[in-house]
């Protein structure tokens, strides 16, 4: 049996193109699915769980997650909560509409460092950084390597 956090990672896996070994990796300092999971639940409540049972549901009924995910962008209720998502992943918080455009109100420090906007960028957010000084007079790695999918 699958479980809610197994499904949310599958589902965050499709939203974003990015490898569960990656998103979910086996050791970490940091949990982002767990951040993240309970974030949404908290935002979105009964509706985050409706999303990850029609997401199973699809996947159950044999379709791939990436069908599964156009499925759920066509419907009302869960496009917005499925975007939300995905924004959070990338940018370490949620979107915010405002007068003055999309603003993000990032969930800590942390969630903002570890954001997967940094990783598809081959980057790192100002003044953080866990590569060895110097690093900038090598080429970067491809990009395949930083989001999982030359695995």
């Amino acid at each position: 049996m699958t479980t809610r956090m197994q499904t949310f990672v599958a589902l965050s896996e499709a939203l974003t193109g990015i490898s569960k070994s990656v998103l979910a990796p086996a050791v970490t300092n940091f949990d982002l699915p767990t951040t993240y999971f309970n974030a949404a639940e908290q935002k979105f409540a009964d509706d985050f769980g409706r999303l990850l049972d029609a997401f199973q549901a699809l996947l159950d009924n044999g379709q791939s997650a990436e069908d599964a995910v156009t499925t759920m962008m066509e419907n009302d209720i869960y496009a917005p909560i499925a975007q939300q998502i995905n924004f959070l992943w990338y940018m370490g918080g949620w979107a915010v509409v405002t007068d003055f455009g999309t603003q993000t109100q990032n969930l800590s420090p942390v969630t903002y460092q570890k954001g997967m906007v940094w990783q598809v960028m081959q980057s790192h957010p100002m003044g953080y950084s866990v590569s060895r000084y110097g690093y900038w007079g090598q080429e970067p790695a491809p990009l395949n390597d930083y989001i999982g999918k030359g695995e």
